[in-house]
């Protein structure tokens, strides 16, 4: 929610070891990148963007971009002049459907949301009655003796 392109950098052939932080991530992703692709590692590179295409064949993102797999080599300086170029074809294309606009909205109203929640912690973290009360609350949801809802609920009695 917090970013216009989201780009994942991956290792050659670091598939299986990896599969559970990737997780997730994959599919929100505009874009992924395989690094390292020089030298001895070039084939398992390709290989790898081979893998990674056929597998977002079966996910959907956007309807109005496909998700793309390149190969680079930073050391090398290898395509990160067409990884620059898909970035900015990315942003034209979103700029185009509207998407951006769309998302730059839901970022907006999701950042007010998160500026309440941050201010209302706060205020119940400093609130006079409340300084005390909380430790002890967090102690008897800790031990089982409280429910974590029966906790929020005597704080929110408290400062509301």
């Amino acid at each position: 929610n917090m970013v216009d392109f989201f780009l994942v950098m991956l290792l050659p052939n670091a598939g299986d070891e990896l599969q559970g932080i990737k997780k997730g991530i994959i599919e929100l992703a505009d874009a992924l990148i395989i690094n390292k692709a020089d030298g001895e590692s070039e084939g398992v590179a390709q290989k790898t963007k081979s893998q990674y295409e056929s597998a977002l064949k079966l996910l959907k993102h956007h309807s109005f971009w496909e998700q793309k797999v390149i190969t680079c080599s930073a050391l090398e300086s290898k395509n990160i002049d067409i990884i620059w170029k898909m970035i900015c074809e990315y942003r034209q294309e979103s700029n185009k459907s509207g998407f951006f606009e769309e998302r730059r909205a839901r970022q907006a109203k999701d950042w007010m949301w998160s500026l309440i929640r941050d201010s209302i912690e706060v205020r119940l973290k400093n609130h006079p009655e409340l300084i005390t009360l909380l430790p002890q609350l967090e102690e008897t949801v800790i031990k089982g003796t409280k429910t974590p809802q029966m906790a929020a609920a005597e704080i929110i009695k408290k400062f509301f």
